[in-house]
């Protein structure tokens, strides 16, 4: 994980409630700690207030690895929906099956793209608008991006890449290639006509690991024609042991609440979370819990929309007056609400 002091030192800028003047989402709320940093935030907002939703996108993915989503994977796409709801702009998805093949091969690619087909039918639930949304999947709609994949991998030299990734002489070819892949949705003459993608801009909502990529192609925006994107990064949803990051691999499903988890699972998952409370009752009473660890509460933090409820239920936990099972209880019941819309 990418320390804020670390994103800053690479020229992002701290998030400080930016968007809470556009929307009323929680999301938005610095005390939410769902975003974490941005860049270009104020170009991208200053753009939009000029000249409107038509020469402004979204743009946000996800690698599927697996026929379902956990509810980690889902933050980027429930911040986006918050935004196209109050923006009103056209948001697209771009599903990089081709990623996880290069990348992780576990399966063949045929699998990869079953995957992807299963997990843009979860997105389509999650609420955006389907007359402003677009889902294009790496290895079957490439011949939309494959232009400006061209433009980026002719710029973009092998030191360079390498650099920034990491990519040894043991990598695929394919590896080295790729980022170009990632970085083609920025150029919106990729997804619009001529007329229409002139002077659009593009906002990238990602979780912090997606940033190189980004910080690449708007190192190469202005010599290949379009805006620099602007980005908004996100904080990781911890795993339900208390591990840094919720995660399909190297955890147990235990580990993370599925989106095709029962209303039973989900309960007995949360009832097993990383607790930040006492062990017994008389200490609970005397101590009180510590609500930055305790992962129900930071599941509450990010998705519990009555923030009144929330910041009433952490002041009474954290005094003591709460008990852990019950905050677990809660939390439980508010996720099952929120995971009704994928059955």
């Amino acid at each position: 994980m990418m320390k804020s002091e670390e994103m800053l030192k690479f020229g992002a800028d701290e998030y400080d409630n930016e968007l809470c003047d556009v929307s009323r989402s929680h999301y938005f709320e610095k005390s939410a700690g769902v975003v974490r940093s941005s860049r270009d935030l104020n170009i991208f907002l200053a753009h939009y207030k000029k000249y409107g939703p038509d020469k402004c996108y979204i743009y946000t993915g996800r690698g599927p690895s697996s026929v379902d989503m956990h509810l980690g994977h889902m933050v980027p796409f429930l911040v986006t929906v918050a935004l196209q709801r109050a923006l009103g702009v056209r948001v697209v998805v771009h599903l990089t099956d081709d990623e996880k093949f290069l990348f992780r091969a576990e399966h063949d690619l045929e699998t990869y793209q079953d995957f992807a087909e299963s997990n843009k039918r979860l997105i389509e639930k999650c609420g955006l608008d389907p007359k402003l949304t677009d889902i294009y999947i790496g290895s079957k709609d490439i011949a939309r991006f494959y232009p400006t994949i061209l433009k980026i991998q002719q710029r973009v030299n092998l030191n360079q890449v390498s650099a920034v990734f990491g990519f040894k002489g043991g990598d695929n070819i394919g590896k080295v290639a790729f980022p170009a892949y990632e970085m083609a949705p920025c150029d919106p003459r990729c997804l619009f006509s001529a007329s229409d993608a002139l002077n659009m801009r593009c906002l990238v909502v990602c979780a912090q690991d997606q940033d190189p990529f980004f910080r690449m192609v708007r190192d190469h925006s202005k010599a290949l024609g379009f805006h620099k994107p602007s980005l908004l990064h996100l904080n990781y949803l911890p795993a339900l042991d208390g591990s840094e990051k919720m995660s399909s691999t190297g955890a147990t499903s235990a580990h993370r609440i599925c989106l095709g988890d029962t209303p039973k699972q989900i309960l007995k998952k949360t009832r097993r979370a990383f607790s930040g409370g006492q062990q017994t009752k008389e200490a609970q009473l005397e101590l009180g819990a510590d609500i930055n660890v305790d992962i129900a509460c930071i599941y509450m933090r990010f998705f519990m929309t009555d923030r009144v409820r929330y910041r009433e239920l952490c002041y009474r936990y954290k005094s003591g007056l709460v008990m852990s099972g019950d905050v677990k209880n809660i939390c439980a019941e508010m996720l099952r609400k929120m995971l009704e819309i994928f059955d």
